[in-house]
């Protein structure tokens, strides 16, 4: 259950990472390169 629960976690930071990145991308006008 623990460990259920720290991939779910993980994968929430990294969504939210993601949208931040291309959120920030977007405003600045920058092309994605990853």
């Amino acid at each position: 259950m623990k460990h259920r629960a720290w991939i779910t976690e993980a994968l929430r930071l990294h969504f939210e990472e993601h949208l931040f990145r291309v959120e920030a991308g977007r405003r600045l006008g920058v092309p994605k390169t990853t």
